[in-house]
C-alpha cells in the first residue's frame, strides 16, 4: 500500500535539501509513532524499515524513544539472565 500527500513546492524543496529522501523520512516517522503507540513491536518496527533489531534499537535511542517491553518479555529476559548467572 502506498501513502501519498502533496507538499507546497517551496516546502518540498526546502525539506528535500535538508533531509533528502522524504519518502523514507515519512515512513520512519510513521514507524516511530506506531511503535510509541504500541501498535508495532520492535521486531515489526525493524521489519517495516528493513533493518535488524540492533539497528532499530539504535535508531529509537537516537530519537529518544524508550524501548517498551511487555511483562512476558521482561520475565523472559530476567529468566535468561538468571540462567546465565547460574541462579
Amino acid at each position: 500500500m502506498a501513502i501519498t500527500f502533496e507538499l507546497p513546492p517551496q516546502v518540498d524543496d526546502r525539506l528535500r535539501k535538508r533531509f533528502g529522501d522524504l519518502d523514507a523520512m515519512a515512513k520512519l516517522g510513521l514507524a516511530i509513532e506506531a511503535y510509541r503507540a504500541a501498535e508495532l513491536s520492535l521486531g515489526q518496527f525493524a521489519d517495516l524499515l528493513g533493518i535488524g533489531h540492533y539497528e532499530a534499537d539504535g535508531l529509537l535511542k537516537q530519537r529518544r524513544v524508550m524501548l517498551e517491553f511487555s511483562s512476558e518479555e521482561l520475565a523472559a529476559a530476567r529468566a535468561a539472565v538468571e540462567r546465565l548467572l547460574g541462579q
